[in-house]
């Protein structure tokens, strides 16, 4: 009896003792800094690079040619003597891909009024949609901003020396903040449309994680489609958030997350815990202590992600619908 409680004391000692990452659990990927990352894919047999029939792509020009540099020798290389009005035949051609940072335009609205003779109202011309201000910066620079800050993660410092340095446009931080800020309201228009399309799916992929805020701890909280991808920015990771986004629930959806229990307390058609987590826990648990099961488990799920892919890359014939797989 005494060596079955040992027995039993040191598997539980492994079992609180052996670290996770990402890689078994659902720790965030800067848990994993001080190890070597290891990936969840198995070991292939396939040689690196392109496969036995896959089809290669060589770069082409597809616009029109911008600019044509003939190439004509002046002299003969070997005895010198001048070529000028010999007749030159086409021996090959090399096309380079490149552009010019492009200097800023400065459109300039000249507004003008008159007096009506019959009535003599001051009759003045209407500006352009937005133009409002007596300088200001155009939807290009809006959109360039915010490509760079939101979708690029590009820091405000160093986005605005990469304005200056390669378009000419020198804003300081806080133009930066107030940009990102209009267009932030000018695009709730898309984000709506986002939302009510994620709200109206049969199946929807659900997860957090942490972010430091100015400091605080934020939750970035995400529902995603085929097609869409909804992110919200929260203080609270707990259900208070899934009840402000959707108060009535995702009544017609299967909704895919892990085992948090505020995702799984959502009102949904059904729910299915996320394979990737539960791949992740079973890769914990085969870490600690392998046997038969565990590994026909893990055999079972990966041969799913490899049905998956094939019927991404050759769905059946009238059905290109891979969403529920």
């Amino acid at each position: 009896m005494l060596t079955e409680k040992v027995d039993l004391l040191l598997k539980q000692i492994e079992l609180l003792t052996h670290k996770k990452n990402s890689k078994n659990s659902s720790l965030p990927p800067s848990t994993d800094l001080t190890r070597k990352p290891k990936s969840l894919r198995e070991k292939s047999t396939r040689l690196t690079g392109g496969q036995l029939g896959h089809t290669g792509h060589t770069l082409t020009v597809t616009t029109p040619i911008t600019r044509i540099a003939e190439l004509k020798s002046s002299f003969c290389s070997k005895c010198g003597s001048p070529l000028s009005g010999e007749p030159f035949t086409l021996n090959a051609t090399r096309k380079v891909i490149d552009f010019t940072p492009p200097p800023p335009i400065h459109h300039e609205f000249q507004q003008y009024s008159c007096n009506c003779p019959k009535c003599k109202h001051v009759q003045a011309a209407d500006l352009p949609e937005g133009v409002s201000a007596p300088i200001q910066y155009g939807d290009n620079v809006h959109a360039l901003v915010s490509y760079h800050s939101v979708y690029q993660a590009t820091p405000y410092q160093r986005l605005a020396k990469m304005l200056s340095d390669v378009y000419s446009i020198p804003l300081s931080q806080g133009t930066i903040f107030n940009i990102l800020n209009r267009s932030a309201e000018r695009a709730m228009v898309v984000y709506s449309r986002i939302k009510d399309n994620v709200g109206n799916s049969r199946v929807i992929g659900s997860d957090e994680t942490g972010i430091d805020v100015n400091g605080a701890k934020w939750w970035i909280w995400i529902w995603q489609t085929v097609t869409d991808t909804l992110i919200v920015a929260s203080q609270n990771r707990g259900y208070r958030t899934i009840h402000e986004q959707w108060e009535n629930g995702l009544l017609n959806a299967v909704l895919v997350s892990d085992r948090w229990v505020a995702q799984l307390k959502t009102a949904a058609f059904n729910h299915q815990i996320c394979l990737t987590h539960l791949l992740r826990d079973i890769i914990f648990v085969e870490e600690i202590e392998e046997t038969d099961f565990i590994n026909e488990l893990k055999t079972l799920i990966l041969d799913v992600f490899l049905f998956k892919r094939e019927m991404i890359e050759s769905p059946p014939d009238g059905s290109d619908d891979t969403a529920c797989f």
